[in-house]
């Protein structure tokens, strides 16, 4: 429950930056955006029974762990959109090379920022019962 708790406080972080106007420089939003996809994720996993360890082998690999997640049942609790997996990699090209964090200069494709808040949104939110749920899981 506190990884999801934590995806939700990236989530709002980067909806308050979005809602105050402040949309340039995207990097730290997409960052903020990227995080919260990475521990909703995470917080799924670990409540099917993945371990610490086993999470740390996804790294930071956004991708990967929505890969791994509907692999284990994710689809049971959250409906995916045609473009979800299009924004999935698009975040995740820089976020897992921490390009959003040292960003780095030259030509970047970024995601559109409405359509990856209401992905870290609808994520975060179609995961909160299964979290509530599965609260006192221990690997």
């Amino acid at each position: 429950m506190r990884i999801h708790t934590s995806a939700r406080e990236y989530l709002k972080a980067a909806s308050d930056l979005v809602n105050h106007g402040w949309t340039d420089p995207i990097p730290p939003i997409v960052f903020l955006i990227g995080q919260s996809i990475e521990l909703s994720l995470k917080a799924f996993l670990h409540g099917v029974g993945f371990t610490d360890s086993q999470l740390r082998k996804i790294s930071h690999d956004i991708e990967e762990a929505f890969r791994v997640a509907k692999e284990n049942g994710l689809e049971g609790h959250f409906n995916e959109e045609p473009d979800d997996l299009t924004i999935i990699r698009l975040i995740n090209s820089a976020y897992k090379s921490k390009d959003l964090q040292y960003v780095k200069t030259g030509m970047k494709t970024r995601p559109a920022l409405e359509p990856s808040l209401e992905l870290a949104r609808k994520l975060n939110l179609s995961l909160k019962d299964f979290c509530v749920k599965n609260k006192d899981w221990h690997a």
